[in-house]
């Protein structure tokens, strides 16, 4: 034990960048893969799943991993101090500072990553409709001067498709005010662009 504690203290910030950059490099080649992204619509809010979304459980993993080898490391330097009285403080300030690279380094590979989209920010709400044959939920997003909307068809067990999007100008929402003229096949929805005073716009979504 008196051999290997050394050891780990000397190879910890090299464990900790490897993981981190293996990390870092296993984003970019997910990045490079397609991503799928699934929705549900529950409780009013219509929820996005990306098959991406398990690398930030492993990045959570690899945080936690990075932190409790500082710990370990720091341990291991009183220790050493203690028991062989060898000043162990740069080694202890070398792995909290790799460890502070790391923390920094493992949520750009989550960014690089993607994964599940944040909207938080673009502060989404959500309106539904229905003819009683179909029903579709049009969710409004903004920032900045830009406003968004996407349209999505929901099913009876809650699986949602997007069937057509459209923008608006200066963030405008339309605050669930929409026209909808229903067929067999088709909806038409009519918005407020807020380009010009009063002027609307309209989408055919296509229904199944």
């Amino acid at each position: 034990m008196s051999k290997i504690l050394p050891k780990f203290i000397k190879i910890e910030p090299l464990i900790a960048l490897g993981l981190s950059a293996l990390l870092l490099i296993f984003a970019y080649v997910l990045k490079s893969t397609p991503e799928t992204l699934t929705y549900t619509f529950r409780n009013g809010v219509i929820q996005k799943h990306s098959d991406h979304e398990f690398f930030q459980v492993i990045a959570g993993l690899t945080i936690l991993l990075v932190v409790l080898l500082c710990f370990a490391g720091s341990i291991g330097c009183i220790a050493v101090w203690l028991r062989h009285k060898q000043k162990t403080a740069g080694k202890a300030a070398l792995m909290w500072l790799t460890t502070i690279v790391c923390l920094v380094l493992i949520p750009v590979a989550s960014a690089v990553a993607g994964g599940q989209t944040d909207d938080k920010s673009y502060h989404p709400e959500y309106y539904p409709f229905s003819n009683g044959q179909h029903s579709i939920v049009i969710e409004e997003k903004s920032f900045l001067l830009g406003g968004f909307g996407t349209v999505y068809q929901v099913k009876k067990n809650g699986e949602a498709h997007v069937i057509g999007s459209f923008q608006t100008d200066d963030g405008g929402r339309n605050n669930g005010d929409y026209t909808i003229q229903w067929s067999d096949a088709y909806a038409d929805i009519t918005f407020h662009t807020f380009t010009d005073s009063g002027k609307t716009d309209t989408i055919r979504v296509k229904l199944t």
